[in-house]
């Protein structure tokens, strides 16, 4: 102990190897040790009921019992008192039993013939090691939060049932200080009836004897007043087996019930939300691979309830061989990088239906970082994926069917086209009719090259590049006829997505705004405050009334018009995931706000 404070040491034995222990410690320097002497075990157990002492410093030979006897009994009594234990050197079997039993210095007898000092030296630092630990203790925040930062009623008792400490919890439940509690019997202790004593007595001894004990019953203080409360006393016990402390936890039966409530309601929520996901839960020990499934997840997995026993050969097994590896780097690289990851994989279970199943997993550590467990859930998508599958192979016909219709129609219109221009070439008198039929043959090529750009432009953008809207949107001016119109680019944008299909957007747009907007329309295309595109014209606009109806396929208002472009850019934004709705224009025209996805300047 540092400091001028006198510290209080019991020696117990007598003379060993020539070093009196008592007179060592009574002649350190300074003279900050008051030294007390026992000759036995019992002897010294007396000494340390009839009064407090900061150290014991004991030989190992005693009469009756020996030292480490005298450390355990200890230990039971009073917890982490400093021992000292001096004994025969190289004694390999009692400096074992001694740690075992909890030593905090143990000091071969041959190291103290010559040097006195020695042993001073040690009983000193058995002080100072324990006083740091509590401090430590007292300082460590984990222990902060767990003991004083608790709801419930938190205390620790010695092995024989007098209390060492409780927590602020506990103590606002009673007129009584810490430190009035502290060395009482718990049963004594304000916080219990002279009714109830007797059977708290009996749960205390019960514990010291090793056993966990629960209890309830209505005589205890909590709050104003006696009400329910459950609590539970466990033993603490050493590595030789011995109880050195128990520790008892309380809480009021009101608050108690109160949670389990939350907890049922918790579970019958989690057990609705899988039953509507039809979703599985697994978990995996990282350490022994070993997997812990539930009866849903065995099944997905094509077992029966309670046939899979857990091993990581049963959990590749039914798994596709070609989907295997995706799955295998998935998890690998989540236990890897401590994240999360999503793969759907293909199980073939034995003599049963393949299944497809989205497994989704997310690694779980422990408070030093330390990963411990891999926990997910597993869906069956089978379903989804066949309907994807029956999607793409209509999507795969119809655009076979329009390619054949496309050329089909193509070559008849062709040879229509020219033999017009022939006519037309040749008979001047009959212009009044093969005019209206080459503009009607015009009319039928743009019919069927947009019938062929929107079924092929609807399908969804998989792979996006960084595409400059200003580029973009001159290059698409550059190529309508825009007559007196002019183009106003008021932000410099930037977008991802597919440029070639945004093309279309733009030049159906534009022709949109030149061709309905009147002589000298301004187009203008920039940026709103919140993030959203805009492209809008100064023109007539577009009735609220028809706004909806503007995407349709075949809605045109000039007679000229095939009524697909603003279809096409419909499907295009849809299949960039951008939502686009019509608006009036700042000065009444029309308006479209593009709701885009990677949006910046």
């Amino acid at each position: 102990m540092s400091g001028q404070q006198e510290t209080r040491i019991l020696t117990v034995g007598e003379e060993s190897g020539g070093v009196a222990f008592e007179r060592a410690l009574r002649h350190a320097e300074g003279g900050q040790f008051q030294v007390g002497g026992a000759s036995s075990a019992d002897d010294a157990l007396a000494e340390l009921a009839a009064a407090d002492f900061d150290c014991v410093v004991s030989a190992y030979n005693l009469p009756g019992r020996d030292g480490i006897e005298l450390l355990r009994r200890v230990r039971e009594r009073q917890g982490s008192l400093p021992f000292v234990l001096v004994t025969a050197e190289d004694d390999e079997s009692v400096a074992s039993r001694a740690v075992s039993a909890g030593v905090t210095e143990y000091v071969p007898t041959g190291a103290c013939v010559d040097h006195p000092e020695f042993l001073v030296d040690r009983a000193r630092r058995a002080i100072d090691t324990e006083a740091s630990s509590c401090q430590r203790a007292r300082d460590d925040p984990l222990f902060e939060s767990i003991f004083e930062g608790s709801q419930r009623l938190i205390g620790v008792l010695d092995p024989d049932g007098r209390v060492r400490t409780a927590n602020e919890t506990a103590m606002g439940h009673v007129d009584a200080s810490r430190e009035a509690v502290t060395g009482t019997p718990f049963w004594e202790t304000p916080w219990w009836d002279e009714e109830v004593q007797p059977d708290v007595r009996r749960w205390v001894e019960r514990a010291a004897a090793g056993e966990h004990v629960g209890y309830e019953t209505t005589e205890v203080q909590f709050g104003d007043g006696a009400q329910s409360v459950t609590g539970e006393i466990r033993p603490v016990t050493g590595d030789d087996g011995a109880v050195s402390a128990l520790v008892v936890v309380a809480q009021g039966t009101a608050e108690h019930r109160r949670r389990e409530r939350e907890l049922l309601k918790t579970r019958e929520q989690l057990s609705l939300a899988l039953d509507a996901a039809d979703a599985a839960v697994w978990e995996m020990d990282l350490e022994t691979e070993e997997l812990h499934w539930d009866d849903r997840a065995q099944q997905l997995w094509g077992y029966e309830p309670g046939e899979f026993t857990g091993t990581f050969e049963e959990f590749a097994d039914p798994v596709h061989p070609d989907d295997w590896g995706r799955l295998e780097t998935a998890y690998r690289n989540a236990i890897e990088d401590h994240s999360s990851y999503t793969v759907e994989v293909r199980v073939v279970p034995d003599e049963k239906p393949l299944r497809w199943v989205r497994v989704a997993g997310q690694v779980v550590t422990d408070g030093a970082g330390g990963q411990r467990r891999l926990i997910g859930l597993s869906t069956d998508v089978t379903e989804r994926k066949e309907r994807e599958e029956q999607l793409r192979r209509q999507n795969e016909r119809l655009n076979e069917f329009v390619s054949v219709v496309s050329h089909d129609l193509r070559n008849p219109l062709n040879v229509a086209q020219a033999r017009a221009t022939v006519l037309h070439q040749q008979d001047t008198e009959s212009g009044e009719h093969l005019g209206p039929i080459m503009t009607a043959l015009e009319r039928m090529e743009s019919i069927v090259e947009n019938t062929l750009t929107l079924a092929r432009q609807g399908k969804t953008v998989s792979e996006m590049d960084t595409v400059s809207l200003t580029d973009l949107v001159e290059r698409c001016w550059a190529g309508v006829e825009t007559a007196d119109a002019t183009l106003e680019v008021e932000d410099e944008v930037t977008v991802q997505g597919d440029h070639d299909r945004l093309r279309h957007v733009f030049e159906n747009l534009l022709n949109n705004a030149v061709t309905h907007g009147g002589d000298g329309v301004t187009v203008r295309v920039g940026r709103t405050n919140d993030g959203r595109l805009y492209l809008e014209d100064d023109g007539s606009g577009i009735p609220a009334g028809q706004r909806e109806e503007v995407f349709q396929p075949g809605q045109t208002s000039v007679a000229e018009g095939t009524g697909f472009g603003l279809s096409i850019v419909k499907r295009i934004v849809d299949a960039h995931g951008w939502e686009v709705t019509v608006t009036d224009g700042r000065e009444g025209g029309a308006r479209f706000e593009f709701d885009t996805a990677g949006l910046s300047n």
